[in-house]
């Protein structure tokens, strides 16, 4: 938060200091997230999981379909006064086995999930990143910020509050990596 101020300070200073020189700042900005998303390599990573999400959701499904019949299953039993009692609780006993079991299924898809998506998309952020001096460069940009950037707060951590949509250079980052990969 402190670091922030001070980089707003400074970028402040910087905007006041450039508007008495000859020379405008230019102020660019790139929306990784969307770039990732419209980049090759992203729709690809995009399509990968959801591939392997749909592959998870069905066997989580299917088990959860069969442990619905067994709870039925168990809700008859339970009912069924012929039945002694020790049988009962063996039965309730593996029911709630089979039940936190599948709750740690579904804990460690959604965990395996978050970290194949980092896995994969780590490196297409990356390599954007590793472009964004070239083309800023290219585009003879004095200062380029991640749009849409949130901090951990939820609160916006990008100092700039407002860059004209013609320094965004999402676009040319995407033209850029793909053509590079």
């Amino acid at each position: 938060m402190f670091l922030n101020k001070i980089l707003s300070g400074l970028v402040v200073a910087g905007l006041s200091v450039s508007s008495f020189s000859a020379h405008a700042m230019k102020v660019g900005t790139v929306d990784l997230q969307k770039a990732l998303q419209e980049v090759k390599k992203g729709k690809e990573a995009k399509g990968a999981l959801e591939k392997e999400f749909n592959e998870r959701k069905a066997k989580i499904e299917g088990e959860q379909a069969s442990l619905r019949k067994a709870q039925e299953d168990l809700e008859k039993l339970a009912k069924n006064m012929a039945i002694n009692q020790s049988a009962k609780e063996k039965k309730i006993s593996e029911f709630q086995q089979r039940a936190a079991a599948f709750q740690e299924l579904v804990q460690r898809s959604q965990s395996e999930m978050q970290g194949r998506e980092a896995e994969l998309t780590r490196p297409i952020i990356e390599g954007l990143r590793d472009l964004v001096p070239t083309v800023a460069k290219s585009r003879k940009m004095d200062l380029v910020f991640e749009a849409n950037s949130v901090g951990p707060t939820g609160v916006a951590s990008n100092p700039l509050l407002y860059a004209e949509d013609k320094y965004d250079l999402t676009a040319d980052v995407i033209k850029a990596f793909d053509e590079k990969k």
